[in-house]
């Protein structure tokens, strides 16, 4: 968030167009049950890059494809013209454990527990 403060100083200042993008997980499909959530489909980012280079002011956006168990706010992405199409649902019954995962799991789910350089 450091980093998203810093472009908005820049917006603020110097007029500067500045998209900070929150990725979810991008890959071909979703792997886990926590994906059915923050999947961001490959199609989807994308067209999150192209809404986010044609934005003008400053703009907070969560990256994430149009999930039916999507937790993440779409205001950002439609702000900037940013329209998924995708949702990780289609994939649901791939997926071993369809257990929800936890209401106060952090954003970056797993990845803060794995050793720094691994």
């Amino acid at each position: 968030m450091a980093i998203e403060a810093l472009g908005r100083l820049y917006h603020d200042r110097y007029g500067m167009n500045v998209v900070c993008l929150r990725i979810g997980d991008c890959a071909d499909e979703p792997s886990d049950p926590r994906d059915l959530a923050v999947w961001l489909s490959p199609d989807d980012a994308a067209r999150l890059v192209e809404a986010a280079v044609s934005a003008t002011g400053w703009h907070v956006v969560w990256g994430v494809s149009a999930n039916t168990r999507r937790w993440w706010s779409t205001r950002g992405g439609l702000e900037i013209g940013y329209r998924p199409r995708d949702d990780a649902e289609h994939f649901a019954d791939r997926i071993v454990d369809d257990t929800p995962p936890p209401a106060g799991e952090v954003v970056g789910g797993g990845m803060p527990d794995k050793p720094l350089g691994g």
